[in-house]
């Protein structure tokens, strides 16, 4: 099923609409992959059967998993590398955000 993409793109298009940033789409994609990571987590280190099922039928591990669950070759690889290349621009938003708060 496309249920998990779906939900995904509908999500990054309002944040596209809504906000109309490039820094705004950044910090989306980032934190929908670590809400899933921690999704993650926490159903595997929660021992209730009921919740680890749901969570591993009904959601991803994260955003790389989506890619590669759906890609393949060349364009899976294409498209991990525009991730980790989202994920540095978004390290780089957090640590100009920690060295201006300095100032």
């Amino acid at each position: 099923m496309y249920i998990d993409v779906a939900i995904l793109a509908i999500l990054l298009i309002a944040v596209v609409f809504i906000f109309r940033r490039f820094s705004s789409f950044i910090y989306s994609i980032c934190l929908i992959d670590i809400f899933l990571r921690i999704i993650n987590f926490a159903a595997t280190h929660i021992p209730i059967e009921g919740v680890s099922n749901y969570v591993a039928v009904n959601f991803p591990n994260s955003v790389a998993n989506i890619i590669e669950k759906y890609t393949n070759g060349v364009v899976e690889d294409v498209l991990l590398w525009v991730f980790v290349g989202i994920y540095c621009i978004f390290w780089f938003y957090v640590a100009a955000y920690f060295v201006e708060r300095r100032k």
